[in-house]
């Protein structure tokens, strides 16, 4: 299979400018056709060295764009906006950079007559396999809107899930970090006073504080 760039008109007259996958040149034309799209031109997408060198790149898309992206998408398809419609406008609302590699990818793919589940299957480290099967069901019922605000509605309450998990993990974390921070100024700063004292007078000093001393003069010399 090959990728091929195309300038075509719809069947209101308006340019389409877009990607299309198909075995050959010829079978990229009659897919197009069947779109309902006349060809302007069209011709092979050249991959760029570091593409053909490193594959195809992975792109990382956060847990807030992923919920933005759903949500975005639920309100367009309950107004009535055509699916391709919608990817337009997402790619246009889109910064980050990996995520419009991800939804360029999903609109060409719907563009060329594949339905928005399989084409969302194709980035399983994006959208799990809950996401792909819920949205296969509304295409199926006629309900994509309601399974993609449900949708939506899950992935806030997951991504907040996570946030209040990292939050309590950073916890002990900081307070750790601190607790080992003022026991090193002890011993390194206040400690080597009293030895001092200590010295001065003389006198046999408990075990537990010869174990510190020697920390604290480890922890000196070191």
């Amino acid at each position: 299979m090959a990728k091929f760039k195309y300038v075509a008109r719809d069947t209101t007259g308006n340019k389409v400018e877009d990607e299309i996958t198909a075995k050959n040149q010829a079978a990229a034309r009659q897919q197009l056709r069947r779109n309902g799209l006349n060809v302007l031109s069209i011709t092979e997408s050249k991959k760029p060295w570091y593409q053909m060198t490193l594959g195809k790149p992975k792109p990382r898309v956060s847990g807030n764009d992923l919920v933005i992206f759903t949500r975005q998408f639920a309100t367009m398809v309950e107004a009535g906006l055509p699916v391709i419609e919608i990817l337009d406008i997402l790619l246009e609302q889109t910064d980050d950079p990996g995520f419009k590699i991800v939804v360029t990818d999903v609109r060409s793919a719907v563009r060329s007559g594949t339905d928005l589940s399989s084409a969302l299957a194709k980035w399983p480290k994006i959208f799990s396999p809950l996401y792909v099967n819920l949205i296969r069901a509304g295409e199926a019922s006629g309900e994509l809107d309601v399974i993609l605000k449900r949708l939506s509605a899950y992935l806030e309450k997951t991504a907040s899930l996570k946030r209040k998990i990292l939050s309590a993990m950073a916890y002990p974390g900081v307070s750790l970090a601190a607790i080992l921070l003022i026991t090193i100024g002890l011993l390194t700063f206040i400690v080597p006073m009293f030895k001092d004292m200590f010295d001065d007078l003389g006198a046999e000093l408990p075990m537990p504080t010869r174990i510190v001393m020697a920390i604290s003069d480890t922890l000196l010399n070191r």
